[in-house]
């Protein structure tokens, strides 16, 4: 049986520094056949020339301003041809058997709709940049393992379904992703996967984790360009994805957490000086922004209700071991 065609997106925004590692990394894959696409986000640095030039097989869409991860991933992922798809950071870089084991757990299980791939840390590839995301008692999603070494003995040595792949390097099937609506353009960037994950766990598709499939991530490089803007976006959009999906009484059941979390906001952001005027802008535009997401929140609360025991037991376990 041929295998299907699965679809590269490599998001891009001026990251002409590291395009060519991660598409020399992905052309080494094992895996066959393969689509890649790079969505660039409006670059100036000569990103899509370079591109162009020395890797003529690549399909390239040009985007003509920065349209952020959740709109540009959008688009490209709307001209792929795959049947399944990949969001790859261009500062990842692949592991030549990557592919192997998510594509044939996607083929043999209708029910998974996302797989989630060992993120490792670049610069040390024994250290854990994120395993996969899990609901954190704040109600966010938070990486697991982020900063310690990779145990191949540990609890997350073995598959498993989790509430969100890393965004950086997740695979989706089409079918779903497009069914679903794709990415929330309204986030722009941070909390779009995990609204999107969100989304694909209250329809009823599975998200598993694959540990013998491996990436290395440089994390956060042009964020880091940007700093009160990612300050900004993280903000806003925590307020979004909580409104969006969890009942009052939820969320009153978390409020401690929250709460404290609110405060280490405030004393990271304002009362040290790192980034207040973004910050206060984010409280703002957070709540103002509420109001788009009213009718869709009582479709989700009510979606969120019926598998609420199940969300529960993956804030408490992380991982259900298949």
């Amino acid at each position: 049986m041929n295998s299907p065609l699965v679809s590269i997106i490599i998001l891009n925004w001026n990251g002409k520094e590291l395009i060519r590692e991660c598409i020399d990394s992905v052309l080494k894959s094992h895996y066959s056949p393969l689509e890649i696409i790079l969505a660039d986000n409006g670059s100036t640095d000569g990103s899509v020339e370079f591109v162009r030039s020395q890797f003529p097989s690549v399909i390239i869409l040009q985007n003509k301003e920065n349209l952020g991860y959740a709109e540009g991933n959008n688009r490209g992922i709307k001209i792929t041809q795959g049947k399944y798809v990949v969001t790859l950071n261009n500062d990842v870089v692949v592991d030549p058997d990557w592919l192997k084991k998510p594509i044939e757990y996607l083929e043999n299980d209708p029910r998974i709709g996302s797989v989630c791939c060992r993120q490792m840390n670049y610069y040390d590839q024994s250290v854990i940049d994120s395993l996969f995301h899990y609901p954190s008692p704040e109600l966010i999603f938070d990486r697991e393992g982020h900063g310690e070494k990779y145990d191949p003995h540990s609890f997350a040595s073995a598959p498993g379904y989790v509430i969100a792949p890393n965004g950086g390097s997740a695979v989706y099937r089409k079918s779903m992703f497009m069914e679903l609506g794709g990415f929330d353009g309204n986030f722009f960037a941070y909390h779009d996967e995990a609204d999107l994950s969100m989304r694909v766990f209250l329809f009823g598709w599975k998200c598993l984790y694959v540990p013998d499939s491996v990436v290395y991530h440089k994390e956060g490089i042009s964020f880091k360009k940007t700093k009160g803007k990612a300050t900004y976006y993280h903000e806003r959009n925590r307020m979004w994805f909580i409104f969006k999906f969890f009942p009052c009484i939820f969320i009153l059941k978390n409020f401690y957490p929250i709460f404290y979390d609110e405060l280490r906001n405030i004393k990271n952001y304002v009362l040290l000086g790192n980034a207040p005027l973004w910050y206060f802008k984010a409280r703002i535009h957070g709540f103002l922004g509420m109001v788009k997401y009213f009718k869709v929140r009582n479709l989700f609360v009510k979606k969120f209700l019926i598998h609420q025991n199940e969300f529960l037991l993956l804030k408490k376990q992380k991982i259900i071991k298949l």
